[in-house]
């Protein structure tokens, strides 16, 4: 065989392969007398004996093969190089012999083509049209389609040639035909007479046919048209052309499309139905309706002058740029156009059922219109007349907005005689000229879209015009809200305390009655905005509900299901707008409190409540200075209610009774001494207030269902007066001593006192500074007094707050007569609790231990008995279940120490986030600043050894990681240490909290990620991870649940993206978070976390190597990209054997085939080179940054790439018996085997 392979290297040589035969023949002779001599004295001649056979043999064997039939050869190349090996002969022969079988086929292909080719000009049209499907439809799929497609167009071409001759002949022969007859020309008379002709018909139906039996062309899909029919609708097509489509004719005006419109419907209704009954059988043979094919030939010069029009007016609105007469004008007659089109497509519809897209047997399409093929433009992308259109009305909307809407004197006046076509004065309110006047805007818009039947531009409508009138008009409404602020609202506190301020009239600002005007000038601001805001919220309301909105938002949510489900297209306005009532009812409250306590001035200040009478039995009259607020309330109330409806009167008149109730509580029943005379007084004054202000305050239960009679602050006033006129000095002096005896107390009332409670009876009983009735002149014990260190807050009324104090040996609380704060619950231990103080770290604590037998709960969470627990500031603690529930608070340094501050100082615990293997996360709230942040609470750890260097390194390496500063990087900003028992200690880490979620559910959701988008969202991974090693810093736990986003929506379509994000989104930060967490958990322990899921750890960990580099960090960026790129891991054990584990500290990975045959193989090659075993000859993290990929375009590999990939980097197809899981599959197996578990767990 070495004779063959030197001698034949290519079928050239085959050409003197006789000549080689016979030199072969000669040598083997020549050899053959060798072999005879010395075969006894060499055995090794007889094996090149046999060579030289087998050379031979060979030769010949490829001889054969080039003069048998391609097919077969190909079938023998087999057999030979099983023979004698894959020699070069063999080898360069069998792509001949492909090429040569394909070349074959090809030649069959064009011997047949050629034939039709010859046919075209002697067969049938048909016949020719029939052979040239036949031989596209079977011909061998060897045949290039290039090749099949260029064949194609060729015959096409020829047959289109013969066919134009023949239509050209039949056109003019039923041209001639038609104006013999004077078809059309009589008006719609005589048209059958006209028709009847033979040569007519047959002209006609050979017309039809010509087009419908011709392969290429076919029936003709809308907007095409029949032949036959322009021919037979020439005469109509030719006058519409002469009159609407000639320059400079009277009958073609650009603001007069209508004229047109008619011209076609008037032929319509005149010879529709005769035409079509004269042609109507030769479309139905065809399943088409005539009707429908004739309406479309009339629509094509139609079609040509609207876009013509369409072109003509958006060069006007270029030109007239700057000249806003003129383009105003010219937006008219674009408006007019559009309408006026839309009208008629929707007249055609109503009258004439016009679709199409419709046969005899089959459902259609939805036609939309000429006017969508006008907005649409003739290649599919959205005109610049509609953007013009849509531009040109909202322009003219808000015109119209601020010039009839905003700018009149008197936008905001209300309307006071308004009568509404519903008359329910329940909950109809007197709107505002602006109010009202944007209502009938808003209606006529719609009125103008309404027959357009375009749902994409009916949204349009409704999104871009009519809801951006509704925001300015909200934005309006909370302008002129601030003026009111900055106007009206005064920042003014008044004292209440006696003798608190001088009352002389020289220090009087202003008079009542002017005060009383300017106030009454602000109310009626204020009135103006309520009822503006407060009626465009029922308008929405009732468009929503309204069918042609109820419709459009069904099928706006069916077009775009991905769309938030919303009840109406409103709801986001109406949310916008009972936002903004909301503000204003309490501007209505900081009115009315202001008000009141202007008015109420005098009276808390000067009125004395311990003053002997000189008549015990006589009857007070009302205090003098109560005459200011039974004067000016019933003045401001009197313009609300004529303004308002009667539920929003109410709602308002509720908040003032409420008001004047509290402050009446907090400034004189509270805060004074009472006599039994200023009980009297009391008891006057309030009886006064009552009916003078009855009726403007709704105070009369008998007068109507809106009543504020049963508000809960006016009948705590009632009870309170009513308590006071009861109790005497024994009464008082008696439960005073005796705080469990309130209840005995309350049976001595009709009512039981229900509007009181305890602690309210206790205060009316016990002032601050002394008894409540001035008679008791006890004299006290001494007592010792201790600092206070905390507070307990009742969290209802029944129970009063208690003060815990600084007391070294300890607090017991609980019923015995013997402990230090009492409770008075029936189910409450003698001695239920102990509070004990510790100081640590220069701070206070207070652990509370369990001595009861029905518990002691600390957030709801029972302690059980003899267990301690530390108490925070905002704890919620309960004894038992009728002892009371209280919210616990540290008090503050009297001396003002510089003690570390607590967490709880700072911040208030608000729900769990989420919970990890080291860690759980809840949302907190600073106390300062109000923001929301995140916080990481540490399981608990032994207190720390003591060792002060250890802590002092631990000290620093936390000033690091706090002092980190960058974009893509999750902010730390504090961190708390905190006792959670005299053992045992916790980390509080305060961190920058995101609120779009993590990278992981953003695979979860899409199941992988594209290409382009991956690449921006590592941009910012990259920039943060060499910000950390540049500060020496390695994360060691890089996944997808550690990268966090934060998403700023899309506001507008027009809105430029910053990169390749979703449609909604404008922009997106990627954060990495929970770097550096072994310096909070501990080496150990945070190792021994991840490899307890190791999908994402380098192999030097899993090996226990203890020398990391940053170089963990980017094995794992490698993993993390691969995921992205195809939605699971390159390690797993859906993919063993080998084990999960040595896949990684093998490095055994692949790129499966499909997932990664549409990704760039620049992008593989960076994961090769992250997800290297050996550290050394990894990437590092600027190698990773300049990687090509960075760089590269992404269109050049939508799908693949051709490029050379470094390394061993493959693509590999699937084992049968391995299949990669993806995290949206892991993620719903985990997830339904939780829900398995505790599906299980519930079973009894």
């Amino acid at each position: 065989m070495n004779i063959v392979n030197d001698k034949i290297t290519s079928l050239a040589d085959l050409e003197d392969v006789d000549s080689t035969i016979a030199e072969l023949q000669s040598l083997k002779t020549r050899i053959q007398e060798v072999v005879d001599k010395k075969l006894a004295d060499d055995p090794a001649e007889a094996i090149n004996s046999v060579r030289r056979e087998t050379a031979i043999e060979a030769v010949n064997f490829i001889k054969e093969l080039t003069g048998v039939e391609t097919k077969v050869a190909m079938a023998r190349i087999a057999d030979g190089e099983e023979k004698y090996g894959r020699t070069a002969a063999l080898a360069s022969l069998e792509p001949l012999l492909h090429r040569k079988f394909e070349l074959q086929h090809n030649q069959v292909f064009l011997s047949q083509a050629a034939k039709i080719e010859q046919q075209i000009s002697n067969a049938d049209i048909a016949e020719s049209s029939t052979c040239i499907r036949d031989l596209m439809q079977e011909t061998s799929d060897l045949v290039p389609s290039a090749l099949k497609q260029q064949t194609y167009d060729h015959l096409t071409k020829l047959l289109h040639k013969k066919v134009e001759a023949k239509r050209k002949s039949l056109e003019q022969s039923l041209t001639k035909g038609l104006s013999q007859v004077n078809w059309l020309s009589s008006g719609g008379k005589d048209l059958e007479k006209q028709f009847d002709s033979t040569s007519i018909v047959s002209n006609f139906k050979q017309l039809i046919s010509l087009q419908a039996n011709t392969e290429g062309l076919g029936v003709p899909k809308y907007p095409q048209t029949w032949w036959g029919l322009d021919i037979l609708l020439e005469p109509i097509t030719s006058r519409f052309k002469f009159h609407f489509d000639t320059p400079n004719k009277d009958t073609n005006k650009l603001s007069k499309p209508e004229w047109a419109f008619e011209f076609i419907e008037n032929f319509l209704k005149e010879n529709l139905d005769l035409v079509s009954l004269l042609i109507g059988d030769i479309f139905e043979k065809m399943d088409l309706i005539a009707t429908f094919e004739i309406i479309t030939t009339l629509l094509q010069p139609v079609r040509v002058k609207v876009l013509k029009m369409m072109g003509l007016i958006n060069k006007n609105i270029i030109a007239y740029e700057g000249d806003s007469a003129n383009s105003e004008r010219t937006g008219r007659i674009l408006s007019h156009l559009i309408f006026e089109l839309s009208a008629f497509d929707q007249r055609l519809k109503n009258i004439y059922y016009y679709n199409p897209y419709t046969t005899l047997t089959e459902e259609s399409d939805v036609w939309l219109g000429l006017t969508y093929d006008l907005l649409l433009g003739e290649h599919g992308n959205e005109s610049a007349g509609a953007n013009n259109w849509i531009q040109f009305e909202l322009n003219l909307a808000t015109k119209r907005f601020n010039s009839e809407i905003i700018e009149p004197e008197n936008s905001f006046t209300i309307d006071l005689d308004f009568l509404s076509s519903q008359v329910n004065t329940e909950t109809q309110l007197k709107p505002s000229y602006s109010a009202y006047n944007l209502t009938q805007l808003f209606d006529s818009l719609t009125s103008h879209y309404h027959t357009l039947n375009i749902l994409k531009y009916q949204l349009k409508y409704v999104s871009n015009i009519q809801l951006k009138l509704i925001d300015l008009y909200a934005g309006e409404i909370r302008s002129r809200l601030q003026k009111f602020n900055s106007s009206f609202s005064s920042k003014m506190s008044l004292n209440f305390l006696p003798k608190g301020l001088n009352r002389t009239l020289e220090k009087e600002a202003v008079s009542n009655e002017t005060s009383v005007a300017n106030s009454l000038k602000g109310l009626q601001m204020l009135t103006e905005l309520y009822c503006s805001a407060k009626y465009i919220r029922t308008q929405l309301q009732q468009w929503g509900d309204d069918l042609f909105f109820v419709e459009l938002c069904r099928a706006y949510q069916q077009v775009s299901p991905s769309a938030e489900a919303n009840d109406t297209l409103f709801d986001s306005a109406i949310s916008d707008y009972d936002k903004l009532l909301e503000d204003i009812l309490s501007k209505y409250e900081d009115f009315f409190k202001k008000e009141i306590r202007t008015s109420l001035k005098s009276y808390v200040n000067s009125s004395q409540w311990n003053q002997p009478m000189v008549d015990s039995d006589s009857i007070p009259d009302p205090s003098g200075e109560l005459s200011m607020i039974v004067t000016n309330m019933p003045v401001f109330l009197d313009y609300i209610q004529r303004c308002v409806s009667k539920s929003d009167y109410y709602v308002i008149v509720d908040k003032i009774v409420s008001l004047l109730s509290v402050i009446l509580r907090e400034y004189i029943i509270t805060n004074n001494q009472f006599n039994s005379n200023g009980v009297k007084q009391l008891q006057v004054d309030v009886d006064f207030l009552t009916a003078k202000l009855q009726t403007a305050l709704l105070l009369d239960p008998q007068t109507s269902i809106y009543t504020t009679s049963l508000n809960k602050d006016y009948l705590r006033i009632v009870d309170s007066v009513k308590f006071l006129s009861a109790v005497n000095v024994e009464t008082t002096l008696k439960y005073k001593r005796q705080h469990d005896g309130i209840g005995e107390l309350r049976k001595m009332f009709d009512n039981d006192l229900q509007n009181l409670s305890d602690h309210s009876i206790s205060d009316l009983i016990l002032a601050e500074n002394g008894h409540s009735l001035s008679e008791t002149d006890k004299t006290k014990k001494p007592v010792i007094t201790y600092n206070t260190i905390g507070k307990l807050y009742s969290v209802n009324e029944s129970h009063q707050h208690i003060i815990i104090p600084r007391k070294s040996s300890g607090v017991v609380i609980g019923r015995s007569s013997s402990c230090d704060i009492r409770l008075s619950g029936n189910d409450v231990s003698s001695k239920h609790c102990r509070l004990t103080i510790t100081v640590r770290a220069q701070r206070d604590y207070i652990y509370i231990t369990d001595l009861s037998t029905n518990g002691t709960f600390v957030n709801d969470e029972t302690l059980g008995k003899g267990t301690t627990s530390l108490l925070k500031s905002g704890d919620k603690v309960k004894f038992a279940r009728t002892g009371g529930e209280f919210i616990f608070r540290y008090s503050s340094d009297p001396n003002g120490s510089d003690a570390p501050r607590s967490f709880f100082d700072d911040y208030i615990l608000g729900t769990q986030l989420g919970s990890g293997h080291y860690a759980v996360v809840k949302e907190a709230r600073d106390r300062t600043s109000g923001d929301i942040v995140a916080v990481k609470i540490f399981h608990p750890n032994r207190s720390a050894s003591g060792d002060v260097e250890e802590d002092a390194k631990l000290q620093q390496e936390m000033n690091l990681l706090l002092s980190i500063n960058h974009p893509n990087i999750v902010k730390f900003i504090s961190r708390y240490v905190e006792p959670i028992s005299p053992h045992a200690m916790t980390t509080y880490l305060v961190l920058e909290k995101m609120n779009s979620g993590e990278l992981f559910q953003r695979i979860i959701n899409k199941s992988k990620l594209g290409q382009a988008e991956t690449k921006a969202i590592f941009t910012q991974l990259l920039a943060g991870l060499k910000y950390l090693h540049e500060s020496n810093i390695i994360h060691r736990d890089i996944k997808p649940e550690n990268i966090l986003l934060d998403i700023s929506p899309r506001l507008t379509p027009d809105q430029k993206q910053t990169g390749p994000w979703d449609e909604h989104e404008y922009d997106v930060k990627v954060k990495i978070a929970d770097f550096g967490l072994a310096k909070f958990i501990g080496e150990l322990k945070f190792t021994n976390t991840l490899c307890g899921t190791p999908a994402y750890v380098a192999p030097e960990i899993l090996s226990d190597k203890r020398n990391y580099t940053t170089k963990v960090d980017l094995w794992s960026s490698g993993v993390l990209l691969y995921v992205c790129l195809c939605g699971f891991p390159p390690f797993s054990e859906e993919l063993a054997p080998p084990s999960m584990r040595e896949q990684i500290l093998t490095g055994k990975f692949a790129f499966y085939s499909p997932y990664w045959d549409d990704i760039s193989d620049s992008a593989l090659d960076l994961i090769s080179s992250l997800l290297i075993v050996d550290p050394l000859e990894r990437y590092d993290v600027f190698q990773t940054c300049n990687h090509f990929w960075f760089s590269e375009d992404d269109a050049k590999h939508e799908s693949g790439s051709s490029m050379e990939m470094s390394g061993n980097t493959q693509r590999t197809s699937f084992r049968s018996d391995s299949q990669p899981m993806s995290l949206r599959e892991r993620y719903a197996s985990e997830l339904n085997s939780a829900q398995s578990q505790d599906k299980s767990m519930q079973r009894p």
